[in-house]
């Protein structure tokens, strides 16, 4: 079971992948600094033991998904440098 996953720094493009939200035992997750564009997945508030979620440094645009009031053990969250059009859920 997959606890941490740093995909920062990589050059990655695209939307963020739908099917990382299945990561259930992943407690980090970062893909700053990348040029992931478009909305987030909804399926990231599946991630519900994720404690460290890193989205800084992108294109990433749109709603903040309300499925992210899920992740209630999430403790340090950067969402900055990014195009997002709403507040925190």
């Amino acid at each position: 079971n997959l606890e941490s996953l740093d995909l920062g720094l990589n050059e990655l493009s695209g939307t963020i992948p739908t099917t990382l939200g299945r990561l259930t035992s992943c407690t980090l997750l970062s893909v700053l600094f990348n040029n992931f564009s478009g909305p987030l997945p909804t399926e990231l508030g599946l991630m519900t033991l994720l404690r460290q979620l890193t989205l800084n440094e992108n294109r990433i645009s749109g709603p903040i998904p309300t499925e992210f009031g899920l992740l209630t053990a999430l403790t340090y969250l950067e969402l900055g440098t990014n195009k997002f059009s709403d507040l925190i859920p």
